[in-house]
């Protein structure tokens, strides 16, 4: 479902696309296998773009660790440009199993549940000169952080697309999280919503949270 509350924009600027949002390791777990693989919302979007042969970057964290170097270059062999944020010691990291449904219940390691975004001159410079900036998987409750984003978000010349992209296992303060949220795509181009999403973060019908967005400035709200 989407719903709009006019055209998008005419902007036309580089042809890249600059994501911010997460990469870690995501290791999958059945009653008698292991498998790891490169994610994150962010590594999946970014090395996404580049097999379509769209320019992507990605503001990112990434450890220095075996793993955080495996991810690193995972990035750079699809010739997406990074710019990693404060490392840590140990990669980001989630682990997927099965519930007694049959559905991905998630952990998350400290390294995820800590992580640290950096906005420096270059990455403001980026985010000012995409074409389109995406951002998912951001920790919308701490404070700082997202004081942060939304100041270099104000410079973006390209279409500015939010994905919130919230998991139970990282939320800390959801009523700090759903504030930020609100405040950063009060001027998006596009917002992603999915009803697990809605029902997470307000309780509510996902289509009335999409009139709310739309009364505050949003463009377009994609229900999914």
């Amino acid at each position: 479902m989407v719903i709009g509350s006019g055209h998008f924009a005419q902007r036309r600027r580089s042809r890249r696309v600059l994501c911010i949002g997460d990469t870690l390791v995501d290791e999958v777990r059945t009653p008698t296998t292991t498998s790891r693989y490169a994610g994150g919302a962010g590594l999946l979007l970014t090395t996404g773009l580049r097999i379509l042969n769209v320019p992507s970057s990605l503001v990112t964290v990434l450890g220095t660790d075996s793993d955080g170097i495996w991810l690193t270059e995972v990035l750079r062999a699809h010739d997406v440009k990074l710019y990693p944020g404060y490392p840590f010691a140990v990669s980001g990291e989630a682990v997927s199993e099965r519930n007694a449904e049959g559905f991905p219940e998630y952990t998350f390691n400290d390294a995820v549940k800590h992580r640290e975004y950096q906005f420096s001159p270059e990455v403001r410079a980026a985010i000012r000169d995409a074409r389109i900036v995406v951002v998912n998987t951001f920790p919308l409750d701490d404070r700082e952080q997202s004081e942060t984003l939304l100041d270099a978000m104000s410079n973006a010349t390209g279409l500015r697309v939010i994905d919130p992209n919230p998991r139970p296992a990282l939320l800390r303060d959801i009523l700090t999280f759903s504030a930020n949220f609100e405040r950063l795509t009060a001027d998006a181009d596009l917002v992603a919503l999915s009803r697990h999403d809605t029902d997470l973060l307000y309780g509510i019908e996902a289509s009335s949270l999409a009139k709310r967005l739309l009364d505050q400035g949003t463009k377009v709200v994609l229900i999914t």
